[in-house]
């Protein structure tokens, strides 16, 4: 009984150590992001709100700035060393109608974390590169419509 008990803390501490990278390099997200989404002759504002909580927990939202959709959640997210990989998949209403809004970001963060080159994909390939921006204080925009 005692043997099979430390197996199991050990096993448990080696799933937490191996994490850890994981959720450091999640955390060096935490903040707030825009960029734009250049398709065409056409250029949308996008912003990233990256939130962590008291669990350490990361949460993430974006919201299309130009035509006003906010708090579009954020189904996934990971991080592979400096690759980052961010999936929406969510159902909205705008103006009566239902709007099926599935994507996938996928960019390189800088060494600094302040910036992610990469591209959006929601039925075609668009550039779209993230800055990291300073907070405004009070609640982000996601929250606040």
């Amino acid at each position: 009984m005692k043997v099979h008990f430390i197996s199991r803390i050990a096993f448990i501490a080696i799933v937490g150590l191996a994490l850890l990278p994981l959720c450091r390099a999640q955390s060096q997200l935490v903040g707030e992001w825009q960029g734009t989404v250049k398709a065409g002759n056409t250029q949308l504002r996008v912003a990233w709100h990256v939130v962590a909580a008291k669990d350490g927990s990361i949460t993430s939202t974006i919201d299309n700035l130009d035509q006003k959709i906010y708090g579009l959640p954020v189904s996934s997210m990971t991080v592979n060393g400096n690759l980052l990989t961010l999936t929406l998949d969510t159902v909205r209403v705008l103006d009566g109608d239902t709007i099926n809004i599935r994507g996938t970001f996928t960019g390189t963060i800088n060494a600094e974390a302040t910036e992610i080159h990469g591209s959006w994909f929601q039925g075609q390939t668009l550039e779209l590169d993230l800055k990291r921006v300073p907070a405004q204080g009070g609640p982000s925009s996601s929250e606040s419509k």
